[in-house]
């Protein structure tokens, strides 16, 4: 396994660990941490979006930009440089990540 899969995994396990020790303080808690290192499922559902043949969900949602995942989801990274090779520039607009085609200067 290559070392940046390792990685992948450490920060899996510990987003993990916060999103369970925020179930055990309070559901507000827990909903606002799952958002920050979670997926939008429910969203992706809403906009038709689903897995591809090896599991994986998108990591945009092509009609509106919404980037699905949280802000410190474990592979967020990986998301925004592809979004940045892609021509594409994340933004924030009230707690929730955008991606857009950066503005060509003329």
């Amino acid at each position: 396994m290559p070392n940046g899969d390792k990685k992948i995994e450490r920060k899996y396990a510990r987003a993990e660990k916060k999103i369970a020790a925020a179930k055990q303080k309070s559901p507000g808690k827990a909903a606002k941490v799952e958002k920050k290192y979670g997926y939008n499922y429910e969203g992706a559902k809403a906009a038709g979006l689903g897995p591809d043949s090896t599991g994986h969900w998108p990591s945009r949602n092509p009609d509106t930009g919404e980037i699905l995942k949280g802000r410190k989801h474990p592979t967020i990274g990986l998301t925004k440089k592809g979004e940045k090779e892609a021509g594409y520039k994340i933004t924030r607009k009230n707690g929730t990540l955008y991606s857009q085609p950066k503005r060509r200067s003329k």
